[in-house]
């Protein structure tokens, strides 16, 4: 899978073999604002030939942000079927405390996907590891979780979700570090 983040419309060209999986734009105030379009890719090969979108790649203030990420598991919740209503994408970039990475993955694959999912309006969850690649800059994450939400659940879903954050309805593990999350709404 390839997630990119930009400053504008982040897809220059989509290479064959890939599927657009999302089109995104940011909820104000919910992405970092050189991250205010979304584009997540499908491949069958993760680490494959990204020359096609790396070729227009530029060193600039716009430049976007490129993750290659390998699925963990296989996504959990409702997917979406042709008809379904819009969603709203949750992209959760995070890493482990040095030294705590099974501990961390353990927590967020065996405890914490669930519990967001149990919060009305989550519909869906899946995690990454973010893989490195040679053509581009290393991630300051190590992993990455893309959750969707119902678009007219969306505000109280997010809101809920922060109010449950650190109780024992969502208890967050020590082994975690502080996550950075961006949200997206589809781009129609």
């Amino acid at each position: 899978m390839l997630v990119i983040l930009g400053a504008q419309q982040v897809l220059p060209i989509q290479p064959p073999g890939t599927v657009a999986a999302f089109f995104g734009m940011a909820v104000p105030g919910r992405a970092p604002g050189e991250w205010s379009h979304a584009c997540v890719l499908s491949t069958t090969d993760p680490t494959g030939d990204l020359e096609p979108i790396l070729a227009s790649e530029r060193r600039e203030p716009q430049h976007p942000s490129f993750f290659v990420a390998e699925a963990l598991a296989p996504a959990l919740g409702a997917v979406a079927r042709p008809g379904s209503p819009p969603r709203a994408r949750s992209l959760v970039f995070s890493n482990a405390v040095a030294g705590r990475e099974e501990e961390f993955n353990s927590w967020y694959s065996d405890r914490h996907v669930h519990d967001v999912l149990k919060t009305p309006g989550y519909l869906t969850a899946q995690r990454f590891r973010l893989l490195d690649h040679p053509r581009l800059r290393p991630s300051p994450w190590r992993y990455l979780a893309i959750y969707e939400i119902a678009l007219g659940w969306y505000e109280a879903a997010v809101a809920e979700t922060a109010g449950r954050s650190g109780t024992p309805l969502m208890p967050i593990s020590e082994a975690a570090q502080r996550p950075m999350s961006a949200h997206y709404t589809p781009q129609v």
